[in-house]
């Protein structure tokens, strides 16, 4: 800034602040433009052009930014600071610098409030006081851009606080963009649309090099040519797809596009010609015929005809059928080398009879003629050999009764017992002898014969009437009354076929029981098991009775496939143990330890169950039965099934729980004081009877 400036602003301030006149932008004609609040020119006259707070939509042209002041008397235009433009567009600074010339439109310095960066630095109105709260138009690049094509002006706002403030960025000005051809713009903002398009990229056109009479004859054609965007705009790309003249090839392609393909070419190249050098009247006839010719490249760069290939000319004959020298005729030939025909040299009518059969000939070549070989492969008239072959070709043989080697079914017995039983046919075989033949005996048949009751219908009769079995031989028996067979201990034997003096009857039963049928224990071997898998309990209460039926509350009794179960050695169970209550908090009345027993029997269908008790013979403390079946299958009890200590060793009848089938019995011992742990004279009766073990 000017000291001058200083001082108009300073006295300004006395007055109130400074007056608008010295807000302005200093031009190179030293003329002064006003700021937002108006202004006045260098010589005093007011400005009529509008301010650059004027509407944003006002062009910002040359008369809005650099009106002109008349020049200083010297002829140099003038900044109101004492600065000079000179003539050459340079100015002279106050301390007598010389700035140069503006280049590109940027000036040596910034014109305060007009909205460019008139300096190019990148800056706008630096270092430029303004008025806070007032807008202006502006733009950031090169000032000759501003307003041009895409390059719109922005709007910058004066901020701060106090009477002068400082202007903010330029917002919403446009910049030169890349050239989009056919878009109708002025994208580089130097008043040229579409500047380096010479077409619009995309579109496509015909193209043609060669001669202008020469497009679309013969082989000549023209091209496309696409438009597309190069470094600098848009431009027509290579004539891509012409064909223009070229060298004759003689290939019937008219490639110089003048209308004569032919010409200076011998042949056209590719092309064929038939061609024959045997004699004149040859040609045809026989094995005689024309070749081809095809048209090559010759050493000279033009075309020539091939050699002739292909031809047949006149050659000896060799009797093959063929007319090699093409004659029409083969006179020394009597037959075609290697033809061949039939022959046979046998007697006439032999021929095709029996073995007879006819042979053949093969023409030979024997030097410039042909003749008929030997006869090989008949076969003529032999002596016969009773082998089914005619070999004497006469149509028969009555010598022969059969053909050697030929058998046949025989049998000498009566034709009634021929495959009954045993009996069956043999087998004959034709014997050949002096040129004769006949049947020989029947070997291998097996004629009626005496039964020996084993089995085998010796006589061939179809029975062995005398025979009531077949002697040795077994089968199943029971004596017992009907329906107690396999009934309880109830079981059947084996009866043996006895033989003697020709005939057989059954022997005795041997091996059956067939009294007291009743079902038998079948528990695995033994009667019956034993499982000690429970330990003692507390009841929880103390009873007044030894084996007490509420003592069984806590009994669980195992399943009949528990691992634990194993077999007890006698039949009437005869158990004792050591209590282990001694010793336990719990130990008579008020607490126990359980001992399971089980066995099992069958039921048979039909089978009438008139009683069933089970008798303990002692038992200390307590027993109780349980009874499992297929209509309990999670077990029963009776209210008579306990058997207390001293009361008696019976069970009331437990009959009514019995069901056809599987019946298992559970014996729950209990012993509920530390003294004695025992039970024996255990058993089962059934109808009155006790069960037994089955054999």
């Amino acid at each position: 800034m000017s000291a001058r400036w200083w001082s108009v602003c300073v006295l300004a301030m006395a007055m109130g602040g400074c007056f608008e006149a010295e807000i302005g932008v200093h031009l190179p004609d030293g003329g002064v433009a006003a700021g937002d609040l108006g202004g006045s020119r260098s010589d005093g006259s007011a400005r009529s052009d509008a301010p650059l707070d004027a509407p944003l939509d006002a062009p910002m042209d040359a008369a809005a930014t650099t009106d002109r002041v008349a020049p200083p008397s010297d002829g140099a235009a003038g900044y109101p600071d004492g600065s000079v433009v000179l003539s050459d567009g340079a100015v002279r600074l106050p301390d007598g610098a010389v700035v140069s010339a503006p280049v590109n439109g940027c000036v040596p310095m910034e014109l305060c409030n007009n909205g460019l960066d008139d300096n190019c630095d990148g800056r706008i109105d630096e270092s430029c006081p303004c008025l806070p709260g007032h807008t202006q138009r502006c733009y950031a690049g090169a000032p000759a851009e501003a307003g041009r094509g895409v390059c719109n002006l922005g709007t910058q706002r004066c901020g701060g606080t106090g009477e002068f403030g400082s202007w903010g960025a330029c917002e919403g000005a446009g910049a030169p963009m890349p050239v989009r051809c056919g878009g109708g713009m002025d994208w580089r903002c130097n008043g040229v649309i579409d500047q380096g398009c010479a077409c619009t990229p995309g579109m496509s056109r015909s193209c043609y090099s060669g001669p202008p009479d020469t497009a679309g004859r013969g082989a000549c054609r023209a091209g496309m040519s696409t438009c597309a965007m190069t470094a600098t705009g848009a431009a027509w790309g290579p004539c891509e797809g012409e064909v223009t003249p070229a060298a004759r090839q003689c290939d019937g392609v008219d490639r110089a596009c003048d209308g004569m393909p032919e010409m200076g070419c011998e042949c056209i190249l590719g092309r064929s010609r038939p061609c024959y050098s045997g004699p004149t009247g040859t040609e045809g006839v026989g094995a005689c015929r024309a070749g081809s010719q095809v048209c090559g490249r010759a050493e000279s760069g033009r075309t020539a005809w091939g050699a002739c290939v292909g031809e047949v000319t006149p050659t000896d004959d060799t009797c093959d059928g063929v007319d090699r020298s093409c004659t029409g005729t083969a006179s020394r030939c009597a037959c075609t080398a290697g033809m061949s025909r039939s022959c046979y040299s046998g007697p006439t009518g032999t021929v095709g009879v029996g073995l007879c059969r006819a042979g053949s000939q093969r023409c030979i070549f024997t030097g410039g003629g042909s003749v008929w070989g030997a006869c090989e492969g008949e076969v003529t008239p032999q002596t016969d050999r009773c082998d089914g072959v005619d070999r004497a070709c006469t149509g028969s043989s009555a010598a022969c009764t059969c053909l050697a080697g030929a058998t046949r079914r025989c049998y000498s017995g009566l034709p009634s017992t021929d495959g009954v039983g045993p009996c069956h046919a043999g087998t004959q075989r034709c014997v050949v002898s002096g040129g004769a033949s006949s049947w020989g005996s029947c070997e291998g048949e097996v004629t009626p014969q005496p039964d020996l009751c084993d089995g085998v219908d010796r006589s061939c009769s179809g029975s062995a009437t005398r025979c009531a079995c077949v002697a040795t031989t077994t089968r199943p028996c029971y004596t017992g009354a009907p329906g107690t067979n396999g009934v309880g201990v109830c079981h059947g034997g084996t009866q043996t076929c006895l033989a003697s003096g020709g005939t057989s009857n059954w022997g005795s039963c041997v091996g059956e029981v067939n009294t007291n049928c009743l079902p038998c224990l079948t528990a695995s071997g033994s009667p019956w098991q034993i499982n000690r898998s429970s330990g003692p309990v507390c009841f929880g209460r103390t009873f007044s009775v030894h084996g007490d039926p509420g003592e069984y509350a806590l009994a669980a009794i195992p399943s009949e496939s528990d691992g634990s179960w194993v077999p007890v050695t006698r039949t009437d169970i005869a158990f004792s143990d050591s209590s282990a209550l001694c010793g336990r908090s719990c130990t008579c009345l008020d607490g126990g330890e359980f001992t399971f027993f089980q066995t099992f029997f069958d039921i048979p269908a039909g089978f009438t169950v008139s009683t069933l008790i089970v008798r303990i013979g002692s038992v200390d403390d307590g027993v109780r039965i349980t009874i499992h079946n297929a209509r309990y299958p999670t077990g029963i009890v009776d209210p008579g099934s306990y058997v207390l200590l001293g009361s008696g060793g019976a069970t009331t009848d437990l009959a009514r729980y019995i069901v056809p089938g599987r019946n298992r019995i559970v014996l729950t011992h209990i012993d509920d004081c530390c003294s004695a742990r025992s039970i024996s004279g255990v058993s089962v009766e059934l109808n009155g009877g006790s069960l037994t073990t089955c054999r």
